[in-house]
């Protein structure tokens, strides 16, 4: 998508902190799909917004609207509801992981707030690639099924169900603050 675009691949402070921090979120939420249920792998990931206003608040000194407050309220109750019946208080390791994955993702939001679209779909193009290295050791320690249909399968759904919506995220986050951007 950059190089059709022609957008420059940016490594300066700021994608490289939101690189890294995708990073985290990807490699913590793959993890804690593997030690926790996946309704709390979601639900837990999305803690973000919570995180957003946490931070914010704590390290950046900004201030929100009762109308931020309420959403981020709302949403987190309605993302809870939407699993409560799934929802499982054991696997704690699992589940602490996945709050490492939220709070990774807010710093994804942060890190690029105000950034350039070069250095927000370059932050993307990092995580990815830099996910992908940290998965190589468990490449030994689980070797991957490489017949036909895997691999296609892979391919598939790295550009439509990771792919399109990480360009999609990439090219809204310009136009949207942190703490809406997560929200939606």
């Amino acid at each position: 998508y950059m190089r059709y675009k022609r957008i420059g691949f940016k490594a300066d402070r700021r994608s490289m902190l939101g690189g890294l921090a995708l990073c985290c979120t990807l490699t913590c939420f793959v993890a804690a799909n593997k030690l926790t249920t996946a309704a709390n792998s979601i639900v837990l990931q999305f803690t973000a917004p919570m995180f957003i206003v946490v931070f914010s608040v704590l390290f950046l000194k900004n201030k929100f609207s009762r109308a931020d407050i309420a959403a981020v309220v709302l949403t987190m109750g309605g993302i809870s509801l939407f699993f409560f019946d799934q929802l499982t208080p054991g696997h704690l390791l699992g589940n602490c992981v996945a709050i490492v994955a939220g709070m990774a993702f807010a710093g994804y939001y942060m890190s690029l707030e105000g950034a350039s679209e070069s250095e927000r779909m370059s932050a993307i193009l990092m995580a990815h690639g830099l996910t992908f290295c940290v998965s190589i050791p468990f490449i030994a320690l689980e070797p991957p099924e490489l017949g036909a249909a895997p691999v296609i399968c892979i391919f598939i759904l790295g550009v439509v169900q990771l792919g399109i919506p990480y360009v999609l995220l990439g090219r809204a986050s310009g136009s949207c603050p942190p703490l809406a951007c997560s929200l939606l």
